[in-house]
C-alpha cells in the first residue's frame, strides 16, 4: 500500500500555488494559505516561509490589493524568512517588496531596503543579493535624476550577475540596460540587450518580464521610423498582458499603441487605445500615466477636428501636470536625494575592503 505523505503534499500544493501567482492570484492565495496551515501545525517553517512569500507575489499580482495588505504580508514573509534561515525567501520577499515600494514612488523607503539587501550581501560575499540591490540602486539613481550613477551601479549589477543564476532576475537586468540605451538614444546597443534578454526567455516556461521586451523593441523601431514593426511588437506586448494583472504594462503599451497610431494617420485606433490606457491608469491610479494619456488624447481630438474634446483633455493634462511637477523642488529633492544614496553606498562598499 502506498503512504500518505503530507510532507509531499505541501510541497506539491505550493509548486502548484507557484504557477498560479499571476494567473489565478486568488487561488494562488487560497493554496498558499491551505499549506501554510499544515505546515505550521506540522513544524515545517520553510514551507510556511515558502507560502508567505506565495502570498506576496500573488497579491502584488492583483492590482487591487490594498497596500496594508501588502505591506503586512511583506514583513511577515521576511520575518518568517529570518526565524526558519530561509535566506533565499528572505531575499525575494525584501527585493520584492523594495520594488513595490519604488512602483507607488515611496523611494525613501525602496532606498533603505535595497541598502539593507546590499549590506548583506556585501557581508555574506552573497553575489545574489549584491546583484539585486545594485538594480534597485541603479533604478533610484534614474528617478533622482543621476543617469551615471544610475549606469555605474546597474553595471555592477552585470557584473555580479554573472554569478547568479536565476534567469528572470537575468532578464529584468537586460530589459533595464535596453530602457537606459533606449532613453540616451543608442539604438543598436538597445536592441542588443533585448536580443539577449529574448534569448533567455525562450528557455524558462513563463517571465512577467516578456511583455516588456516587446514594448521597448516596439518602441525602438518607432525610433527607427518602423511604425508597422513597432505597432506589432506593442501589440504582442499586449496580448501577453491581457491575462496578467500587470495593470502598469496594460497602460504603457496601450499608451504606445496610441502614440504610434498617432504617427501613422490613425486617429480612430488611436482613440480607442488612449481611452483604454486613461481607464486602466486612472483605475491604478498612477498619475503620470492619467496625464500622459490625456494629453495624448487631445492630440488625438485635434487630428479629429473635435477641439471642445481637445480643451477638456488638455485643462486635465495641465491640471495634473501642476500637481506633479515643481521644478525647482524637484532637482533640489532630487540632488539631496542622490548625494545621500551615493554616501550610504560607498560607506557599506568601503567597508569590505
Amino acid at each position: 500500500m502506498g503512504q500518505y505523505n503530507l510532507r509531499e503534499q505541501i510541497s506539491q500544493t505550493l509548486d502548484i500555488a507557484k504557477t498560479l501567482i499571476h494567473p489565478s492570484p486568488f487561488e494562488a492565495i487560497r493554496l498558499a494559505d491551505q499549506s501554510a496551515e499544515r505546515a505550521n501545525i506540522l513544524g515545517y517553517g520553510a514551507f510556511e516561509a515558502e507560502a508567505a512569500l506565495i502570498k506576496l507575489l500573488a497579491y502584488r499580482a492583483e492590482a487591487s490589493t490594498p497596500i496594508d495588505v501588502i505591506e503586512s504580508t511583506a514583513l511577515h514573509t521576511i520575518a518568517l524568512a529570518q526565524l526558519h534561515q530561509q535566506e533565499h525567501i528572505w531575499l525575494e520577499a525584501l527585493n520584492w517588496y523594495a520594488d513595490i515600494l519604488f512602483g507607488m514612488s515611496q523611494y525613501d523607503a525602496a532606498m533603505d531596503y535595497w541598502l539593507q539587501l546590499l549590506e548583506v550581501g556585501i557581508d555574506r560575499n552573497w553575489a545574489q543579493a549584491r546583484a539585486q540591490a545594485y538594480i534597485g540602486i541603479g533604478k533610484l539613481f534614474w528617478i533622482f535624476e543621476d543617469h551615471q550613477s544610475c549606469l555605474e551601479y546597474t553595471h555592477k549589477a552585470q557584473h555580479e550577475m554573472q554569478q547568479v543564476k536565476q534567469v528572470e532576475a537575468k532578464v529584468c537586468l537586460l530589459i533595464n540596460l535596453a530602457a537606459y540605451a533606449y532613453h540616451r538614444r543608442q539604438y543598436l546597443l538597445s536592441h542588443q540587450y533585448i536580443d539577449q534578454a529574448q534569448e533567455l526567455v525562450l528557455g524558462i516556461p513563463f517571465c512577467e518580464y516578456e511583455p516588456e521586451i516587446y514594448y521597448y523593441r516596439g518602441y525602438l523601431f518607432r525610433a527607427e521610423g518602423k511604425i508597422d514593426a513597432a505597432c506589432d511588437q506593442l501589440k504582442r506586448a499586449l496580448v501577453l498582458n491581457a491575462h496578467s494583472s500587470n495593470n502598469w504594462g496594460k497602460a504603457v503599451t496601450m499608451i504606445g499603441l496610441g502614440e504610434i497610431n498617432l504617427d501613422a494617420g490613425r486617429p480612430h485606433q488611436a482613440l480607442y487605445f488612449l481611452n483604454q490606457a486613461l481607464e486602466v491608469s486612472s483605475a491604478m491610479p498612477n498619475p503620470y500615466l492619467v496625464m500622459q494619456s490625456h494629453e495624448l488624447l487631445a492630440r488625438c481630438h485635434n487630428a479629429l477636428g473635435q477641439t471642445d474634446l481637445e480643451f477638456q483633455h488638455w485643462s486635465k493634462h495641465f491640471d495634473l501636470s501642476d500637481g506633479l511637477v515643481n521644478h525647482v523642488m524637484n532637482h533640489r529633492l532630487a540632488s539631496f536625494k542622490r548625494q545621500s544614496l551615493q554616501l550610504r553606498v560607498h560607506e557599506l562598499e568601503n567597508s569590505a575592503a
